[in-house]
């Protein structure tokens, strides 16, 4: 019973028996399985590879893309278009002027226990929904309530 819920991030103490049996149920013996290796790390690794395409070495495809290692040496060089800041927090994120009209958004961020802030023209918020609804300052409250 150990890992019951292992693959869920949480334990038994936190998800319900019906989790359990339903991600049981939409698999198959018969099927190939529809989660890959390493979860949903490979979504994160194409976006790396497409923004900063020397941070994963290899053409940008499935296979290079999860297998080969990352060089985390180019995921933050200044004067580069995008950049990755490992090690930081997002604190907030607001637009500047009318979110629909704005050019800009600025980023408020954590790391090595001092806060930081940056204009930036766009931001991928790659964490889940229920922490991106609460760093957004500025997210309609449709988008909110949807998410």
């Amino acid at each position: 019973m150990a890992d019951q819920g292992g693959g869920f991030g949480a334990g038994p103490d936190v998800l319900s028996a019906y989790c359990i049996y339903a991600f049981d149920v939409d698999r198959s013996a018969n099927e190939p399985s529809l989660s890959f290796p390493g979860g949903n790390d490979g979504i994160a690794r194409h976006i790396a590879k497409t923004l900063i395409p020397d941070s994963i070495p290899g053409p940008n495809n499935l296979e290079a893309v999860c297998r080969n290692n990352i060089n985390f040496q180019t995921l933050d060089r200044s004067g580069q278009s995008t950049r990755i800041r490992l090690g930081s927090t997002t604190v907030w994120v607001k637009h500047e002027g009318n979110p629909p009209a704005s050019n800009s958004v600025t980023v408020a961020y954590a790391r090595g226990g001092k806060v930081y802030r940056l204009k930036a023209r766009s931001v991928v918020m790659a964490g889940g929904c229920w922490t991106s609804k609460l760093v957004v300052r500025d997210l309609p409250f449709a988008h909110r309530q949807g998410l």
